[in-house]
Formats: structure tokens, C-alpha cells, sequence
């Protein structure tokens, strides 16, 4: 199965992100993910990659997770797209997504790190941007391979809806943990820092991305 989960965040009330649904995929709403605080991460129109709203970390150490339908299992392969944003290279935390299997272990997390980089991560971490620029949208594109349990990433800093291009596709990494990847958990990082936008199945750009792997062409 190809990854099919969409959120844009259009359409949601400015404000909680917690307790809202929106897109398609999922099989609850976005809500707590344990210790942390989904209460911190609040949908807002002034930054966003695509459309009128994205999220953001609205203070405090933030995380909050949403279930997919249909969880990925042995044999799935396909594309995920997502867009993170960080207003400083600096600060503790990382701004993050995590694709988490249903006992709550992470196998592959796309990160906006506190030292500056962009990275993916699984057992081992591949640096996809060194040097990445405070307030200024990353699109990475994950592609993955449930069978083999790796994945591999791209990034690109060019405009949602723009002939956009991927850099070169990275080494692959192997998933962390086992099983399936049943929810998306989005950590805000530092307070007033992390943003979030666009996770989707479909490219943000209107020309065929370069450098897509195999299982790229599979996922679509």
C-alpha cells in the first residue's frame, strides 16, 4: 500500500490544534501523545507553506500525534511529502516529524535539528542539508520501503506549486524499531520555533520531481 494520509491544515479553526480533524487518512483526531503538550501546537494563517493554514509550536515543549486508517505494513512501499520550517538553526529541541508503529516506537523521523541541520533518522542519521536557513520552508520527500524497513529522503527549498526540483536522493537508511507505522506524531521543538505543513501522498510541485528513486515511482 502507497501512503494515502493527507493534511493541509485549510479549513481549521486558528487556534488548538488539539481535538481537530481535517484531510483524509486518519482515523481520529490530532490529540495527545503522553507527556508532552498538544496543547502548545496551535493552527495558524501567517506562516504556512500551502493554502491558508499550517501549524505551530505555540510554546513549551510540544508534540501531538493522529492515527492513520490503515497502518503500513510488510510489503508497502510509496512517497511521503512534508514541510518543516524552524525559526532559528539554534536553541535544545528538534523540530520533528516521527512515523511511529502502534506500540509508540518511531522507525523513520524527518528533523530540523538543533544544530542547523536537516536530517533523517532511523538506527543511523543521513544528513540531507547541512546549514539549513531559519524561516525558511524544508520539503522533504521520504521514500520507503516496509519490507526491506528502510527509506531514503530528499529535500527541496523551492515553492509550493512552482516546477520545484529534489536534491539528490540520500543513502538509505534503516528503520529503527519493527512493525508497522501506524500514526505521524509532529514535535514543535523549542517554544515559538517549530512549524508544520502539507504532509501528503502527492507532490507540492507542478513538474515530475528529479531524482526519484524507484520506489518513488511506485508510490504515486
Amino acid at each position: 500500500m502507497a501512503w494515502i494520509a493527507d493534511a493541509n491544515f485549510n479549513g481549521l479553526t486558528d487556534g488548538d490544534l488539539n481535538g481537530q480533524a481535517g484531510g483524509s487518512g486518519w482515523s481520529n483526531n490530532w490529540g495527545d501523545v503522553g507527556s508532552f503538550q498538544p496543547a502548545f501546537t496551535d493552527v495558524q494563517g501567517t506562516t504556512v507553506y500551502e493554502g491558508a493554514k499550517g501549524v505551530r509550536n505555540a510554546g513549551g515543549i510540544s508534540a501531538i500525534g493522529r492515527t492513520l486508517t490503515t497502518a503500513l505494513t510488510s510489503g508497502n512501499t510509496g512517497v511521503i511529502y512534508m514541510a518543516l520550517r524552524r525559526t532559528t538553526t539554534a536553541g535544545t529541541e528538534n523540530c520533528n516529524i516521527t512515523f511511529r508503529t502502534s506500540g509508540d516506537a518511531a522507525r523513520m523521523s524527518v528533523v530540523l535539528n538543533a544544530s542547523g541541520n536537516l536530517v533523517i533518522t532511523g538506527t543511523t542519521t543521513v544528513t540531507l542539508l547541512a546549514g539549513y536557513s531559519a524561516d525558511t520552508w524544508c520539503v522533504v520527500r521520504v521514500t520507503y520501503d516496509m519490507t526491506a524497513g528502510t527509506f531514503t529522503g530528499a529535500y527541496s527549498t523551492d515553492a509550493y506549486g512552482t516546477a520545484g526540483t529534489f536534491s539528490t536522493e540520500s543513502s538509505s537508511v534503516t528503520m529503527a524499531s519493527s512493525g508497522d507505522i501506524a500514526w505521524v506524531v509532529l514535535n514543535g521543538g523549542d517554544s515559538n520555533t517549530g512549524l508544520h505543513d502539507y504532509i501528503s501522498p502527492t507532490s507540492p510541485f507542478t513538474a515530475v520531481a528529479t531524482h526519484r528513486g524507484f520506489f518513488g515511482f511506485m508510490g504515486m
